[in-house]
């Protein structure tokens, strides 16, 4: 009874409501989630296009859907500050294939201290796709299906120590694709 005479009165009920709210209503905007990557492409003779992923899971429709390319760029997230590591990731890209979507890779995601203290974001690929012998040569048996697989990394620069790259360039084996959709667990 007595909390409801405070919010109930003038000028220091509405300072208190206005305070609580401020203090535990505001705080979600304050977590929001981090920029794992950006996905982007600048082939010659088409315009950039450019994606943010964040660390929010579920399907998410790509503003890059259906825009094949040649290759992509996965380009470093947001360094956070923490006293621990923060968890690895997982981002799925996708490419839509009628009424489904086909899974082209994966993308693990681990975060390593920089130079100030801070995680940063550091990428490797997981690309496991099954294969066939087809005559004198191996398919991935998507691409006998008409679906891009084979992830080709055509980075300039090395991975660190366990593996993962700061940033990485990809293209597919057997040509262009868009990345329509991506999730992350």
């Amino acid at each position: 009874m007595g909390m409801i005479r405070i919010m109930a009165g003038g000028t220091a009920g509405k300072t208190l409501a206005l305070l609580f709210f401020f203090l535990f209503g505001a705080s979600p905007a304050l977590a929001a989630a981090p920029v794992l990557l950006t996905l982007e492409s600048a082939d010659p003779g088409k315009p950039r296009v450019s994606a943010t992923i964040k660390a929010e899971g579920g399907l998410t429709t790509s503003p890059t859907q259906g825009q094949p390319r040649e290759k992509w760029s996965l380009k470093p997230g947001e360094a956070l500050a923490s006293d621990t590591r923060p968890a690895d990731r997982l981002v799925e890209l996708y490419q839509a294939s009628g009424n489904q979507a086909t899974l082209l890779c994966a993308v693990q995601v681990r975060y390593f201290q920089n130079k100030d203290g801070e995680w940063q974001p550091h990428y490797v690929m997981v690309d496991e796709p099954l294969v066939t012998r087809v005559g004198e040569k191996w398919l991935p048996v998507t691409a006998l299906r008409g679906n891009a697989a084979l992830v080709v990394i055509t980075n300039a620069t090395l991975p660190n120590a366990e593996g993962f790259y700061l940033a990485i360039e990809f293209g597919l084996s057997i040509g262009t694709t868009p990345i329509d959709y991506w999730q992350v667990k």
